[in-house]
């Protein structure tokens, strides 16, 4: 029997934990699991939660404002021959360890997805970090300074023989995620730049992703302040013009992946 090392970061996660745990034993394929809970020093019930599901935790020694640290920690601490991601507000198609693990099969050592939007037909467009399950050997960690999910995975590509298959997570999104809360954008926004003060491209990859964080919720202004901060590309450039329309920035935001 495969046994599989499945790592959930969290932070005050006791609305969804329980939907994102349950939708990892009841997979079609039957497996020998084990659940992580690398927790960011949650002030809720998500211990309580992840305790009544017999899930092995690991907490942070202080909130990091990031799941980077402890998806190392997971990393370091998996058991499993596989090891899988989700997050605390994600959840796994009934198949998705069977559709996956026939790639393992055939040679893939990472098997990879896109990800259905709020359990619709819209499909995210780009590789989802919640969808890959990869042998445990020689797993990179994540940089916990700047390591947004496309850099972990184009990792990944350079060095092993990865498999797509039909999207197979569903990603929950809304405002409400932690992605979206104002404070941890901010944390991580100036964290970054603290820790890359000194490297001008990276310096301008934190602030396009900080003026994409703003054209999102809409607020144009700061959006603008940051994309002229950025690389001025051809794509930054439509960026800057369509925020000045609430009409042109809804289409946008509505039919392309803004921010991930």
């Amino acid at each position: 029997m495969k046994t599989i090392s499945v790592i959930i970061p969290t932070y005050n996660g006791e609305k969804t934990l329980s939907r994102a745990i349950k939708s990892i034993v009841s997979q079609t394929l039957i497996c020998e699991t084990e659940i992580l809970i690398c927790d960011d020093c949650s002030t809720d019930s998500t211990i309580e939660i992840a305790k009544s599901h017999q899930c092995k935790i690991i907490i942070n020694p202080f909130h990091t404002g990031g799941p980077e640290t402890g998806r190392n920690y997971g990393i370091l601490q998996s058991k499993g021959e596989f090891i899988a991601f989700l997050d605390q507000d994600d959840e796994w198609m009934p198949d998705k360890l069977e559709v996956q693990f026939k790639q393992i099969d055939n040679g893939a050592d990472v098997v990879y997805s896109q990800s259905k939007i709020n359990d619709t037909n819209i499909y995210s467009g780009y590789p989802y970090l919640g969808s890959l399950l990869m042998k445990n050997i020689n797993v990179p960690l994540f940089n916990v300074h700047y390591n947004p999910y496309n850099s972990y995975i184009e990792s990944l590509f350079k060095t092993k023989i990865c498999k797509e298959v039909d999207p197979c997570v569903i990603r929950y999104e809304d405002k409400k995620n932690l992605s979206f809360n104002p404070d941890f954008r901010k944390h991580d926004f100036y964290m970054k730049l603290a820790y890359w003060d000194n490297d001008l491209k990276m310096l301008k990859k934190i602030y396009g992703s900080r003026a994409r964080y703003f054209y999102y919720m809409g607020d144009g202004s700061k959006a603008r302040f940051y994309f002229f901060r950025s690389k001025l590309t051809l794509k930054t450039i439509l960026y800057i013009i369509t925020s000045y329309s609430g009409f042109m920035r809804n289409i946008v935001v509505n039919y392309f992946n803004v921010f991930a």
